[in-house]
């Protein structure tokens, strides 16, 4: 009884030490381990692309870091942010994408009588080689056949986005294969959405860029198309017999 009572003291003694000159201070380094993180200096809006003056790197203990906490502004820059950041968050990989993330408002903000369609890229000869950008104003023509044909539904469609392979939406399609598009997508009447879908499954679609970055004209053109649009529908319209330099001429003089 007497050495079970001996060996129960040894094995405290033996825990005891461990405990304090082993556990303790195993426990302390991990506590006290420091870490090079990239900690957000200034406020970044969703969708903002991420530069060094936005960033700082800085050493913090590691006891309660999040998992992933980037630390190498290689894999940072140039990236957009997908969520609002503020000073003081520190970077996850889930809060960048190396793509602008796709603007829904324009969806979430369509017009009475106006619907979202996506159709698939033309040739490259179709869009300008490859430049087109969200934001343009084209015109539409359907190169099927023997006969360019233009329609007079189709004179000014703004593109509201434009998605590689991946569904991932893209600014401007240059560069790399991730970078190319795949489809387009308009804000159109439903008339207009019915034209589009028939000559993406029929035709061979090639987009005229008609106006870029000059905000006023692009609205004044979207004006113009929409009166030509009440126009057809009053006048019980033709394509081969609707006089449209007659009508533009007219609507030019009469908006400036």
């Amino acid at each position: 009884m007497k050495n079970k009572r001996l060996l129960f003291g040894v094995i405290a003694i033996a825990l005891a030490f461990l405990l304090v000159f082993v556990g303790i201070p195993i426990i302390n380094r991990q506590y006290n381990r420091t870490v090079q993180v990239l900690r957000v200096t200034s406020s970044i809006e969703k969708g903002t692309v991420i530069d060094a003056s936005q960033l700082t790197s800085v050493t913090v203990n590691a006891s309660g870091m999040p998992d992933g906490v980037l630390s190498d502004p290689a894999e940072v820059l140039g990236k957009y942010a997908i969520v609002d950041l503020v000073p003081g968050d520190f970077i996850l990989p889930a809060k960048l994408s190396a793509y602008k993330q796709e603007d829904t408002s324009v969806f979430t903000s369509l017009e009475d009588g106006y619907v979202a369609v996506t159709i698939k890229a033309p040739t490259l000869s179709g869009i300008l080689a490859n430049k087109i950008q969200t934001g343009d104003i084209v015109k539409i023509y359907n190169a099927a056949g023997d006969y360019l044909t233009e329609y007079y539904e189709l004179q000014y469609l703004k593109i509201v986005g434009i998605t590689n392979g991946d569904g991932t939406q893209i600014e401007e399609v240059k560069g790399d294969a991730s970078r190319m598009a795949a489809t387009y997508t308009f804000a159109v009447t439903y008339e207009q959405a019915e034209k589009l879908i028939q000559l993406d499954h029929d035709g061979e679609l090639h987009f005229v860029l008609v106006s870029r970055g000059d905000v006023e004209r692009a609205e004044k053109l979207m004006q113009k198309q929409t009166a030509l649009l009440e126009e057809i529908q009053k006048s019980g319209y033709n394509q081969n017999t609707f006089d449209y330099d007659k009508w533009s001429d007219k609507w030019e003089a009469s908006n400036g």
